[in-house]
């Protein structure tokens, strides 16, 4: 359906656009980050550091579980002949 020049162009700009859109969250983020951390009383900053952990666990704990268990799940699905 697409030549192969358009496919290779189509690639590109798409992972260019989506470096450029990762940098300006990072950017954002960063911005944000140290008005969030100097409104935070002492008290809260280690709530917050707990909860930041376990969000971080969560989100490797759910990557995890989704690269582990995808594949099998796909490849058992597979209903052609191998």
């Amino acid at each position: 359906m697409i030549n192969p020049d358009a496919r290779v162009q189509a690639t590109a700009l798409r992972e260019t656009v989506s470096h450029l859109l990762g940098s300006v969250l990072f950017v954002l983020v960063g911005v944000q980050l140290t008005a969030a951390v100097e409104a935070l009383a002492v008290t809260h900053l280690l709530q917050a550091a707990v909860g930041a952990t376990a969000m971080s666990a969560a989100v490797i704990g759910s990557r995890f579980l989704w690269f582990c268990t995808v594949p099998h799940v796909v490849r058992f699905s597979d209903r052609r002949p191998a």
